[in-house]
């Protein structure tokens, strides 16, 4: 018999009586949590680094709180640059406006109150080209003209209760105001704001529109709540166009690109209290006509803190190709509120609570990405810094902060995982990575910690460091159902370097036992031992890849139940793809050798989900590989999508394991055998014992206990009474790609 070639990580099983002297390898019991750091790491876990939806860590920014002083009571909600460097602060409940002056060496921040107007928020504010202000007090509608220093040059009360965004034009010579109870849209001259009546641009039948925005066009966009409606107004008092709608939640920033693409945060939530925008008394009754037939009544003022719970909602990124073109869903968060958009060159930056978010979105790759997060409860709005694109300045609530970003930042940078749960309680083993981009082994530092209780705060043990061994970091004997890793690195890393997904390898806890039925068989029976037979049944696909989901049969078209059959050499490469309008797909698999530029096609527009080769055909080595997926007929050519992924690394190995140091000793009534089994790239899994006198057996289990390392020692002790009258023994080692190496022993 030969070892399984699987998965690496099971074995087949059978099992006949000692008395057919047949024995083969038994299931190995090491079992591998991936890590996902995508997946796997909170934003408020990561300093200096980023995770990307492809499950890798990238380098990111860091974020950290300014020193200064803010009222206790103070909800920050939006902020403008100066031409002098400082910022102007919106907040509540007293409707202050600050001058801010950040001072990014020594970390600290200054304020200045330059007006107060009373009760109320201040959730909008703008600078204007020449150095003045504009501000809005809700909920009483009153929108301020101010100069550098805090004096009112102008001021206008609408009729409305709430002032959510102001949009002003490129010279500062007007601004559009987006309101709330009614929803309109204001022109104001602010030359004339004194004297004049503001122009009403427009008026939905939502009860708020929340942010405005102007197309390339200069057509003026609007985003509402509760029933998340995208309006574009095209001219003054003309009906809007519905670009967009939900059944409810809040259009919560808009973002043109250069191009002339729209991007659109949508947040909806579960629980009305953990809403920015109340859905209380406020909104226009209406006849079927659209008529207001009541005014506007007061309404609630936007909801500041996380409910205890917190937010039980999800926060959607779209994409409108051209600002108008049909919404193509590019991201979407669970329990993550999105507030605002700011581009950092190829990169949204999204700012987010309530667990202090900084996201992104790759428009390049078109990737969603995970920065470091805030200590504060919310990052409400960004601000590119004066000095750079790599710093940015956050505005935080629940506490009160000002945010320093940035993305050129010195000093430790480290990822700490969410609680893992192995399933059951184990024993650790190595942990490794994919590969390592651009980053050495020595300039990463890894420490895990376990758990028996699934508490997320007590319980656990000290961090402990593991030590990096020919691609593996190992610990001493950390048992636990429960673990987390935590990795630093403390040196310079290249803006291109990148941490793949990595594995950790467990063994579960070692359990009794237990005698489930029992039963006499009635007498006068004799039992014949069943012979092998080449009927005997197939193991599938799913038992040698070692499939992790029940679902991969169904999304496979049952391709993971197919039967399978020894056959040496044949390499067999497998995958699932769900289209959600049922395309058809063709689809082309390449590998290429680490090092080396050209790519093989190993097939090319091929209706299957998997192929197959000879391994035989290919040099021994590390292959990058790339899957591209393309739609094909009866979609129209100019419909068609492709999109190309990079999928895990093969690796070719044809050579057999080393076997040293073997020895056979006696001791007592039994003899011992030692080896030490190694390989250059595929890990071993085992060896078989076979004597001259006809007994074998078989060992998958090394002294350790774990089968994680490219060189492993196996002992094995065997009975005197079961080799009686052997003189010799050959062990046969095996290797994960299925190569097998041999060595005799005379018998002591």
């Amino acid at each position: 018999m030969s070892l399984s070639p699987s998965s690496r990580r099971r074995f087949s099983v059978c099992i006949l009586s000692v008395l057919l002297a047949v024995t083969t390898l038994a299931q190995s019991f090491t079992e591998t949590r991936t890590i996902d750091f995508y997946r796997d790491v909170a934003s408020r876990d990561l300093r200096g680094l980023g995770t990307r939806s492809d499950g890798r860590l990238v380098p990111g920014p860091t974020v950290n709180a300014l020193d200064g002083e803010w009222p206790v009571d103070a909800l920050l909600w939006s902020f403008a640059a100066r031409p002098d460097g400082s910022l102007v602060v919106g907040s509540g409940p007293d409707a202050t406006l600050w001058r801010v002056t950040p001072d990014a060496d020594t970390m600290r921040f200054e304020t200045t109150p330059l007006a107060t107007f009373g009760s109320g928020h201040l959730h909008t504010v703008a600078v204007l080209p020449d150095g003045t202000m504009v501000t809005a007090v809700s909920p009483s509608g009153r929108v301020v003209h101010l100069d550098a220093d805090g004096e009112i040059l102008g001021e206008v009360s609408l009729p409305v209760a709430m002032v959510f965004d102001l949009l002003p034009d490129a010279d500062g010579q007007h601004v559009w105001v987006a309101t709330g109870s009614p929803a309109r849209v204001y022109r104001i001259d602010l030359a004339t704001m004194a004297d004049a009546e503001p122009e009403l641009w427009g008026e939905v039948r939502d009860r708020n529109l929340r942010r405005l925005a102007m197309d390339r066009q200069g057509r003026v966009l609007a985003g509402s709540a509760p029933s998340a409606n995208l309006y574009r107004f095209t001219t003054a008092g003309a009906p809007p166009e519905i670009l967009w709608d939900e059944d409810d939640g809040e259009i919560t920033d808009l973002h043109v690109t250069d191009d002339g693409d729209l991007y659109v945060v949508w947040v909806s939530s579960s629980n009305d209290s953990t809403q920015r925008v109340a859905r209380g008394s406020g909104a226009q009754k209406s006849d079927e006509s659209g008529e207001n037939q009541t005014p506007p009544q007061p309404v609630t003022i936007m909801e500041a803190a996380p409910s205890p719970g917190g937010f039980s909602g999800r926060s959607s990124l779209v994409r409108l190709p051209g600002g108008d073109g049909l919404p193509e869903l590019v991201v979407s968060r669970n329990n993550v509120s999105i507030y605002r958009i700011v581009p950092r060159g190829d990169v949204l930056l999204l700012a987010g609570g309530d667990e202090g978010e900084l996201l992104g979105y790759d428009l390049k790759e078109r990737r969603s990405l995970t920065f470091a997060g805030s200590e504060s409860a919310q990052i409400n709005d960004l601000l590119p810094a004066s000095h750079g694109s790599t710093d940015y300045w956050g505005l935080g609530n629940n506490p009160a902060a000002l945010l320093r970003i940035d993305f050129a930042g010195e000093g430790i940078r480290s990822a700490t995982t969410r609680r893992l749960d192995l399933r059951t309680l184990g024993r650790l083993g190595a942990l490794r990575f994919n590969r390592l981009r651009e980053l050495a082994a020595d300039d990463l530092q890894v420490e895990l910690r376990v758990n028996r209780g699934r508490d997320t705060r007590e319980g656990w043990s000290a961090w402990t460091a593991a030590t990096e061994t020919d691609g593996a970091w190992l610990t001493p004997d950390l048992q636990g159902r429960y673990v987390q890793v935590r990795l630093t690195i403390d040196e310079e890393i290249d803006a291109n370097a990148s941490l793949d997904r990595a594995t950790l390898y467990h063994a579960p806890q070692n359990r009794r036992p237990s005698l489930q039925a029992f039963h006499i068989a009635a007498p006068g029976y004799s039992l014949i031992p069943r012979a092998e037979s080449s009927s005997a049944s197939l193991p599938s696909l799913s038992d040698i890849v070692g499939s992790e989901s029940d679902n991969d049969s169904r999304n496979s078209n049952g391709l993971m139940s197919s039967s399978v059959m020894p056959d040496p050499g044949m390499q067999i490469v497998a995958w699932s793809v769900n289209d959600y309008d049922g395309d058809q797909l063709r689809a082309t698999f390449a590998v290429r050798p680490d090092g080396d530029d050209t790519w093989l096609n190993l097939i090319e527009n091929s209706a299957e989900s998997w192929l197959q080769f000879d391994r035989r055909s290919l040099p021994e080595g590390t292959y990058f590989t790339r899957l591209t997926i393309a739609e094909t007929a009866p979609r129209a050519p100019a419909e068609r999508h492709e999109i190309t992924f990079e999928t895990d690394d093969l690796v070719i190995d044809m050579s057999a394991p080393r076997l040293r140091d073997a020895t056979v000793t006696l001791d007592g009534d039994a003899l011992v055998l030692s080896v030490m089994v190694a390989d250059e790239q595929s890990l071993p899994v085992g060896i078989e014992v076979v004597f001259n006198n006809g007994y074998r057996t078989t060992l998958v289990a090394p002294a350790d206990g774990i089968l994680d390392q490219l060189e492993e020692h196996f002992r094995l002790e065997v009975p005197q009474s079961l080799v009686s009258g052997a003189s010799a023994v050959e062990i046969f080692a095996e290797d994960a790609a299925g190569n097998r190496g041999s060595q005799r022993l005379a018998l002591p």
